[in-house]
């Protein structure tokens, strides 16, 4: 029974796995397609295109709120903490 849960839980949902199908895709994309090999250092939003780095990666302040709230929220401490 515990093998056949997932199988269950997936298609017991409304929508029968797509979410997660459509969260994946752009990954796959990304990892897959020629079109952006040897791209690095570039933010792409969910769509795959250039996009503005979001604010957190540019203000070391905001950087330190978001990772202290993730510590907190996961109940975990940054490395050399």
């Amino acid at each position: 029974m515990r093998a056949l849960w997932p199988q269950f839980q997936r298609m017991a949902r409304a929508d029968q796995g797509q979410s997660a199908a459509n969260a994946a895709r752009s990954s796959i994309y990304l990892a897959a397609s020629p079109e952006v090999q040897g791209v690095t250092g570039q933010y792409l939003d969910r769509h795959c295109q250039p996009a503005a780095w979001p604010a957190a990666v540019l203000d070391r302040h905001l950087r330190r709120q978001l990772w202290a709230v993730a510590e907190h929220l996961t109940h975990t401490v940054a490395p050399g903490a």
